[in-house]
C-alpha cells in the first residue's frame, strides 16, 4: 500500500468506519457510500466496500427457486444500477488520478 493513501480496512479512519448493521436499509447504505464521493477529493477513500446480504440471505430462508429470490435479485440489480449512475454523475467511473475520483466496481 502506498504511504499516505487513505484506505478503508484495518486502519480505516473512524469517521468512515461502520460496523455491519442489518437494520440499515440498502438504500441508506447506498446513499452513505455515494456521499463519500461528494467529499473534497483529498478526503475520498481509495477503497470502499458496500455489502448487500440479499439475495444470499433470502436464499437460505426460502430456497433458491422461490419467487422471493427473483425479486431480491431484481432489487439488488436496480440498486447496483443506481450506484453506477450515481458514480457516473459524480465523474467517478472514469480514471481521474488528479481528482482521486477513480472507482473500480467489483461485483461478486
Amino acid at each position: 500500500m502506498r504511504e499516505g493513501v487513505k484506505k478503508g480496512s484495518w486502519n480505516c479512519p473512524l469517521n468512515f468506519y461502520r460496523n455491519y448493521n442489518g437494520s440499515i436499509s440498502f438504500e441508506e447504505r447506498f446513499y452513505i457510500v455515494l456521499g463519500y464521493f461528494d467529499l473534497p477529493s483529498s478526503e475520498i477513500l481509495v477503497f470502499m466496500t458496500l455489502y448487500f446480504e440479499d439475495p444470499h440471505h433470502q436464499g437460505h430462508q426460502v430456497g433458491p427457486n422461490d419467487p422471493e429470490i427473483t425479486d431480491a435479485v431484481a432489487r439488488i440489480d436496480r440498486m447496483i444500477g443506481r450506484l453506477i449512475q450515481g458514480l457516473e454523475k459524480r465523474g467517478a467511473t472514469r480514471i481521474h488520478h488528479e481528482k482521486r475520483k477513480e472507482a473500480t466496481t467489483i461485483l461478486t
